[in-house]
C-alpha cells in the first residue's frame, strides 16, 4: 500500500514533466532555490558553526539536490 502511494506522489510531482523545456525548467528552478538556500543559510544561520560543518551542509544539500535533479531528468534518459 505504502509503495502504490509513493508512486502515486512521484506521478503527481513529476509525471506532469512532459516536454523537454519543463525538464530545463525545472533543473533551473531546483539550482536557482538551492542557491537561494546556500546563500541564506551561510547568511543567517550558520554563524555558530566552523568551516568542516558549513562544508558538510553545502555538500549534503548538493546531493539532495543532485538527487532531485536525477529523478526529473531519469524518466526522459530511460526513453
Amino acid at each position: 500500500m505504502e509503495c502504490e502511494s509513493n508512486i502515486n506522489w512521484y506521478i503527481a510531482i513529476f509525471g506532469t514533466m512532459a516536454s523537454l523545456g519543463t525538464r530545463v525548467a525545472g533543473t533551473v528552478l531546483v539550482g536557482a532555490f538551492w542557491l537561494a538556500f546556500i546563500v541564506l543559510y551561510l547568511a543567517f544561520f550558520a554563524g555558530g558553526l566552523d568551516f568542516w560543518q558549513k562544508l558538510a551542509v553545502f555538500i549534503a544539500s548538493g546531493a539532495i539536490v543532485t538527487g532531485i535533479v536525477a529523478v526529473i531528468w531519469i524518466k526522459w534518459a530511460l526513453k
